[in-house]
């Protein structure tokens, strides 16, 4: 069996039968389970000597989180210090968090905050905080909530992106609107390891501590940039999602995808007017429109990487769909 990677992240299953000489068939169920990008949080019990805990419920918007592959993180700074997934409890008929949060005793009073996966569609949440506002300290020994009156901890409406940037050239592209799309902002904690920033019509470098060329300082999340980099970094952003539209000219164009999900050409590309010879490039792969589909080496559009595409008609716009469905 082949699953296409193009595949949208969720829970599938299949039944296949197989018949034999004496005409019984025999099932055979299959699962498959695709991901997305889930975050390299980890903490390590045995480097700090107390601990606190929270029992409560993941709340996002007005749906209570119930997938056992969720995940809340709790961190002091930048620090991840506990971990948990939603748990069923069948006494209650509810999912709880039941979270072990460490500490030293030089961590007493300060701000723990919460951080959120969410395994349906692939997202991170940077920001969860209690209903209310109340502010969560580190204490030792302390319990927060309980199971007949559990915290609620809120999702926020903000997301994260992180982009894996490698030694040499990386083709890239933001699906989180930051509130500061500046190149000084988005750079600041890794610009030091920036070459240059590439966009379609000019160019940033970063020398003596200052970003100069001819490109905009100012970015943009429909765009794709070619960054060159001297060591491998993380580029962490913060904000809300990308509603906003894709415009195209006659040739080449560096677009970005702000979808948030891995998507076939397809999906992603359902709302563009396709034309014969219209072509895709990514870093690595090609697909060009051949009469009612796409054809090459590329399959899927991923989140945080750039394209270059070039169509034949003067101009035209198109959106990405704001979730792709999986067919389960």
């Amino acid at each position: 069996f082949t699953v296409s990677p193009a595949t949208p992240i969720g829970k599938y299953q299949e039944t296949v039968y197989l018949k034999g000489n004496n005409g019984i068939e025999t099932p055979l169920t299959i699962n498959v389970v695709v991901t997305g990008n889930v975050p390299d949080w980890a903490v390590n019990p045995h480097d700090y000597e107390t601990s606190m805990n929270v029992i409560g419920v993941l709340k996002n918007e007005d749906k209570f989180m119930t997938d056992t592959d969720d995940i809340l993180a709790a961190f002091i700074g930048e620090e991840c210090r506990g971990l948990a997934h939603p748990e069923y409890n069948q006494r209650y008929d509810s999912y709880f968090i039941t979270m072990d949060i460490y500490g030293d005793s030089k961590d007493a009073g300060k701000e723990v905050t919460f951080r959120a996966y969410d395994a349906t569609t692939g997202t991170v949440y940077p920001e969860v905080i209690l209903e209310g506002g109340q502010k969560v300290s580190f204490t030792d020994g302390t319990l927060q909530g309980s199971f007949s009156n559990p915290s609620v901890l809120a999702v926020q409406d903000k997301i994260e992106q992180i982009i894996e940037l490698k030694t040499g050239w990386n083709w890239i592209s933001f699906n989180v609107q930051a509130q500061n799309m500046s190149i000084d902002e988005l750079f600041k904690n890794i610009s030091e390891d920036v070459i240059t920033v590439k966009g379609h019509n000019g160019y940033l470098s970063y020398t003596n501590g200052e970003w100069k060329g001819d490109m905009s300082k100012t970015l943009s999340n429909t765009a794709m940039y070619a960054v060159k980099m001297k060591a491998d970094r993380k580029l962490r952003l913060v904000g809300s999602s990308v509603k906003s539209s894709i415009t195209a000219y006659k040739g080449w164009n560096w677009i970005g995808y702000y979808g948030r999900q891995v998507a076939s050409l397809g999906n992603a590309l359902a709302d563009m007017s396709k034309n014969n010879g219209d072509m895709l490039k990514a870093q690595r792969g090609v697909a060009y429109w051949d009469s009612y589909e796409w054809g090459g080496s590329l399959m899927m559009l991923q989140p945080g990487m750039g394209y270059k595409l070039m169509i034949g008609v003067d101009q035209m716009s198109f959106t990405y769909p704001g979730t792709i469905v999986n067919a389960a």
